[in-house]
């Protein structure tokens, strides 16, 4: 699950959650909104027990993220079932 506090051009606060995505996919959709002038101002990932892992918000700077993490978890995913 991903939260987000974002701010519209207005200056209007939103926040809210993308619980029933892949993190990858919540993150590609956040990099989508900032394409419409919409300003990230906090994102978390939160795990099954409610803990939150703020990221850094500079990290998503519209480009899409969802092949670059794939990559990464099939790289680790390799080296898991390989040893």
């Amino acid at each position: 699950m991903v939260a987000a506090t974002t701010i519209n051009p207005e200056g209007e606060l939103y926040p809210f959650m993308l619980l029933n995505y892949d993190v990858e996919v919540a993150l590609d959709l956040l990099t989508r909104m900032l394409k419409n002038d919409i300003q990230l101002l906090t994102v978390a990932l939160i795990d099954s027990l409610g803990n939150y892992t703020y990221l850094p918000v500079q990290a998503i700077d519209g480009t899409p993220l969802s092949d670059p993490i794939k990559k990464l978890q099939h790289e680790w995913e390799e080296i898991l079932y390989c040893h």
